[in-house]
């Protein structure tokens, strides 16, 4: 509508509603409610000062011979002094003052006129108290139509030129019943609706307090579950620690014994004996993984930092792994993009445990074809790939194989061996080392494994990570 009334009449309504915000803004601390209403109260004296001004100007005008009202402009000065204190916080004295001058002013322009209906004034008198229900408390309210009857009774005993008023204290009487009803739902609102934010904040705080207890709840739930992860990680620590002891000592017995310092066998005590190491070095590898994942749990897994050169890396991954791909029949390729930088800084060992159980994993699914490993640089990464052509893994087995003791076919019939720690563990010393790995597979064409990695090349304190 403003925008219309703009365009079409051309008025400057955004500057004239800037101006009336100007003239009504009370001070800054009066808030809410009560803000509201200072603004009602400025606002009225603001559009009565101009046009009582006027009428005292224009008066002599129409009706030569009256001369300037005075009465008129000192009217207006006071209203003009009252408008000022009531953009402060004493707006409350503004308003009372405001309606007994307009209040006695109504009333000696009543003793003045000869004119017997007053219909005029009562309506000036009723408008004048609907304006002090919306400033000032219900009991002035109260007060001044009290003091208005009164006045209206007593003008034919002190006025007897002045004719009856008893119709006029009537319809008074009516509608100031009318203005209390009208006060009395107000005030019944606001009661309800009071009432309502109150229960609303009473519900809230209980919401609230139930949300705390349940927060703290939660706190002590996690803090007690921490601490059993913890004192179950030591556990699996210690245990594994005490496990290799006798596992290296039957390692290196058997080592001993089928090298023939501990006298001869026939070819089934040779068998037995290869299958006691095969067996011994299995559960050993176990017992390694089953620490390392302990350790990364319990925040005791340390990197350290070390020079590494990425294509002497490469080459001793192939080393430590092309006999599983001899034993398959399997090509084995390894790439190594030369944008890298020649030297990085990492964990060298963490790095090669990472690697060989991509790559074991690699060449344990893949029957036929090849298995590529590649190092790329992916701006401020490094990323280490390992693809193979072999049977690859379903969609719904990538949300999960990375989980402990969790592997694609769990059955106790699955073809392939494994405990389902070494993707676990892949993905605990990526995180460790602030990367990411992430798996692409299709079933019967392959899978691909890629870990991306911060490039490091400054031996600084910054680059001695550690598990969180």
């Amino acid at each position: 509508m403003a925008k219309v009334l703009t365009e079409r009449f051309n008025l400057p309504l955004p500057a004239l509603a800037a101006l009336a915000d100007r003239l009504t803004r009370p001070a800054s601390s009066i808030q809410g409610l009560e803000r509201r209403q200072a603004q009602v109260l400025s606002g009225l004296l603001a559009a009565i000062i101009p046009v009582g001004f006027i009428v005292a100007l224009i008066t002599p005008l129409l009706e030569p011979g009256v001369g300037l009202n005075f009465g008129t402009l000192f009217a207006v000065a006071a209203l003009f002094g009252i408008y000022l204190v009531s953009r402060t916080a004493h707006y409350r004295i503004a308003g009372l003052m405001t309606v007994g001058i307009i209040n006695a002013s109504i009333y000696v322009v009543t003793l003045v006129s000869t004119a017997p209906d007053r219909i005029s004034t009562l309506n000036l008198i009723l408008a004048l108290l609907m304006i002090a229900t919306m400033v000032l408390p219900n009991w002035v309210t109260g007060v001044l139509i009290g003091v208005n009857l009164g006045i209206m009774a007593l003008l034919p005993t002190l006025f007897p030129e002045i004719p009856s008023t008893i119709a006029i204290i009537r319809v008074f009487l009516l509608g100031a019943v009318f203005l209390l009803v009208f006060i009395w739902y107000r005030d019944t609102l606001e009661r309800d609706r009071r009432a309502q934010i109150a229960e609303a904040f009473e519900q809230t705080r209980r919401a609230n307090d139930a949300l705390n207890s349940a927060n703290q709840e939660l706190i002590t739930a996690n803090n007690i579950a921490q601490e059993s992860i913890r004192l179950k990680s030591e556990f699996v620590s210690t245990m594994s620690h005490e496990l290799r002891t006798p596992l290296n000592a039957i390692l290196g017995f058997c080592g001993i014994m089928l090298e023939g310092m501990g006298g001869d066998f026939d070819a089934d005590g040779r068998q037995m004996l290869e299958r006691i190491n095969a067996n011994s070095s299995r559960l050993l590898i176990l017992i390694n993984e089953v620490l390392d994942l302990a350790k990364i749990e319990a925040g005791r897994m340390e990197l350290v930092s070390s020079a590494i050169n990425p294509a002497e890396l490469a080459e001793s991954w192939r080393s430590q792994t092309h006999i599983l791909a001899e034993k398959n029949k399997l090509d084995f390729i390894v790439e190594v993009d030369p944008q890298l930088p020649q030297t990085l800084y990492g964990d060298a060992e963490r790095l090669t445990q990472i690697g060989v159980n991509l790559l074991s994993n690699a060449f344990k699914f893949t029957d036929s074809g090849s298995v590529k490993l590649a190092f790329k640089r992916q701006d401020d990464h490094w990323l280490i790939e390992v693809a193979d052509s072999g049977v690859g893994i379903p969609p719904h087995a990538l949300n999960y194989i990375f989980e402990e003791f969790r592997q694609v076919d769990g059955s106790s019939k699955r073809v392939y061996g494994g405990t389902g720690l070494g993707l676990a563990i892949v993905r605990n010393l990526v995180r460790v080392m602030r990367g990411q790995v992430k798996a692409t597979s299709e079933l019967g064409k392959g899978s691909t494994f890629t870990v991306t990695l911060p490039i490091i090349t400054e031996p600084n304190k910054e680059t001695m990570l550690k598990s969180a």
